[in-house]
C-alpha cells in the first residue's frame, strides 16, 4: 500500500469508527461525499483490502505475451536490425501480422539491452518555404550515393519528389550520379504522371554547363543564353520545363529530407524482400515507393494538377535522346562515333547538307 493509499485508508477508518463525519473526510481526500459512503460500505464488508482496485496484482488483459516479445527480440535482432521503432513496427504488422505500438517495441529491445541507432536530434532552424499549392507546379531532383544493398559497394539512387505532395515520383539506381540517371528519372515522371511545370536541381554540371559566353553557339546567342545548355538542359528545354538551380542544399531541402528517410529504410526493405542485385533493386523500387507515399505523402492545397499530358512515345524517344551537333563535310556526311552518315532519299540519291544541323540518337539515355 503507497503512502497516499495509507493516509486514505486511515481518513475512511475513522469515518467508519464514528470519529469524523463523511462531510469532512471528503473535503480532505478531495472526493465527493458520496463516495466516501460508498468507501465506507466497502470497508465494513471487505475490510481494508476493499480499498484496493479489484485488477490489482493480476496480469492486465492487454499485456504484450511473451511470444510477441519473442517476436520482436528476434526480428530486432535479425532482418529488421537497424529499423526505427516506428518502421519495425509497421514492419511487424505488414509481415508478420503483429499489431505492436513503437513505443512497446521500443521498451522491448531496450529491456534486452539491444540498441537502437536512430536517435532524434534537435532540429536546425532554417526559413521554411512554403509547399507549391498545386501537384507537378515543382519537381525536386537530386542524386544520394550510399551503401543501399549492405554490400560495402555505394550506389547513387537518383530521384524526383513533388513539392505540393511530398510524393516521390521516380526513383532510379546507376552506379554514379550521371545525366542517365536522371533522364531514366524524367522518363518515368513524364510516363506516369506528365510533364511539370518546374524543376528544382543542384548546380551539378549535368545539370547547368560551367562554360563561358564566348563559347556560345549560334543557337544560344539567339536564345539569349548565358551559357550553353547541357543534354539534360536542352531535353527541359524542349519539354518547356523550367529549370530552377539550388544555390544551397536548405533550399531544395523536401529531397534532402528525403534521401534521410530512404536511407533509414529502402535498404531494410530491400534486405526483407531479398533484394540482392541492382537489377532487382530498380526492379523493386515501383514496390517501394507506393508504400513510402502512402505513408508520408500529404493533400496539396489544390486538388487540380499541374502536370501537362505526356508526349506521344515515338515523340517522347526524340526528346529523351542524346543530342550532338555535328557540321556536314562538301560530300554531306556527318561523323558521330567514328562512323560516316549520309541523308539519302529512297530512290538512293543524296540530299545535300548545307550547314551545322543537330544529328542526334533517338531514345539514348547518355
Amino acid at each position: 500500500m503507497s503512502l497516499s493509499e495509507a493516509n486514505k485508508a486511515t481518513i475512511l477508518n475513522r469515518v467508519v469508527e464514528g470519529d469524523i463525519t463523511a462531510e469532512k473526510a471528503a473535503a480532505r481526500l478531495g472526493i465527493s461525499k458520496r463516495h466516501v459512503f460508498r468507501l465506507k460500505a466497502k470497508i465494513r464488508q471487505d475490510g481494508i483490502s476493499g480499498l484496493s482496485h479489484g485488477n490489482r496484482g493480476k496480469r492486465p488483459a492487454n499485456a504484450i505475451t511473451d511470444e510477441i516479445k519473442a517476436t520482436v527480440l528476434e526480428k530486432g535482432r535479425g532482418e529488421y536490425r537497424g529499423a526505427s521503432f516506428s518502421h519495425m513496427a509497421e514492419l511487424l504488422e505488414r509481415r508478420d501480422g503483429v499489431k505492436i505500438s513503437p513505443k512497446s517495441v521500443g521498451r522491448i529491445l531496450k529491456e534486452a539491452g539491444v540498441y537502437n541507432p536512430h536517435r532524434r536530434r534537435p532540429r536546425k532552424k532554417y526559413r521554411s518555404r512554403a509547399r507549391r499549392e498545386r501537384q507537378g507546379e515543382l519537381v525536386q531532383i537530386d542524386a544520394s550515393p550510399f551503401d543501399w544493398l549492405e554490400t560495402g559497394e555505394s550506389w547513387s539512387l537518383h530521384g524526383a519528389i513533388d513539392d505540393a505532395t511530398g510524393d516521390v515520383i521516380a526513383l532510379r539506381f546507376e552506379k554514379e550520379e550521371c545525366s542517365a540517371g536522371y533522364l531514366h528519372v524524367l522518363e518515368q515522371m513524364l510516363k506516369t504522371r506528365g510533364i511539370p511545370g518546374a524543376i528544382y536541381s543542384d548546380r551539378h554540371t549535368i545539370f547547368f554547363s560551367p562554360a563561358k559566353e564566348d563559347e556560345l553557339s549560334e543557337e544560344d546567342i539567339l536564345e539569349g543564353r548565358k551559357a550553353p545548355l547541357t543534354q539534360y538542359g536542352k531535353t527541359l528545354y524542349l519539354l518547356g520545363i523550367e529549370h530552377i538551380p539550388a544555390r544551397t542544399p536548405q533550399a531544395k531541402g523536401r529531397i534532402e529530407r528525403l534521401w534521410g528517410t530512404l536511407q533509414h529504410r529502402l535498404f531494410l526493405e530491400m534486405r526483407v524482400a531479398g533484394v540482392k542485385t541492382m537489377e532487382e533493386a530498380n526492379a523493386f523500387l515501383p514496390v517501394y515507393m507506393e508504400l513510402h507515399n502512402s505513408r508520408f505523402a500529404m493533400r496539396a492545397a489544390e486538388d487540380t494538377t499541374a502536370f501537362y499530358p505526356c508526349p506521344e512515345p515515338e515523340k517522347l524517344n526524340l526528346i529523351l535522346g542524346r543530342r550532338d551537333e555535328r557540321k556536314a563535310s562538301a560530300g554531306s556526311e556527318v561523323s558521330w562515333h567514328n562512323n560516316r552518315y549520309q541523308l539519302a532519299e529512297k530512290s538512293g540519291k543524296t540530299v545535300l547538307l548545307l550547314s551545322s544541323l543537330p544529328f542526334f540518337c533517338a531514345g539514348e539515355r547518355g
